[in-house]
């Protein structure tokens, strides 16, 4: 009982040790790349033109006509 249950410390203490390794190699030698930086948000101005209010609603009452016809 002994023998095999120091087989099994000896066995995982190796694991442990190989799996850190392993990890560290990684790590070292494929560095994740940067995050690319967020987009702001887009900020909507007040008071908009008037034909771009109305090319809105255009647009947006043709998707909502095109998804009805699906």
């Amino acid at each position: 009982m002994l023998y095999g249950m120091g087989t099994v410390i000896v066995f995982l203490t190796v694991l442990v040790i190989a799996t850190n390794a392993m990890s560290g190699l990684i790590a070292r030698y494929f560095p994740e790349a940067p995050a690319a930086p967020a987009r702001p948000p887009a900020v909507r101005r007040q008071g908009g033109s008037a034909e771009a209010e109305e090319e809105l609603v255009a647009v947006i009452s043709a998707a909502i006509a095109r998804h009805r016809r699906r």
